[in-house]
């Protein structure tokens, strides 16, 4: 964390909760722009599009499951 924040505290819960965030909205930007949209629009990801940026198996298998959770996985 940036600023120096004694642990146990409401001012450090409310930092951290806003690191989760803005961690979790980047990861799911950047899972985003692996995937396509079609003609309507909808993004979408594939087992293909991601096993064509040969990613580690770990995170090829965690980048998938998070595509599924966020809807955007293409079976």
């Amino acid at each position: 964390m940036q600023a120096t924040i004694k642990p146990h505290t409401v001012a450090y819960c409310n930092a951290l909760l806003q690191e989760i965030a803005e961690k979790t909205r980047e990861l799911l930007d950047n899972l985003k722009c692996l995937g396509t949209s079609d003609v309507d629009g909808k993004l979408s990801i594939t087992t293909q599009q991601l096993q064509e940026k040969r990613l580690p198996h770990a995170t090829e298998n965690f980048l998938l499951g998070l595509a599924a959770a966020e809807g955007l996985l293409q079976l």
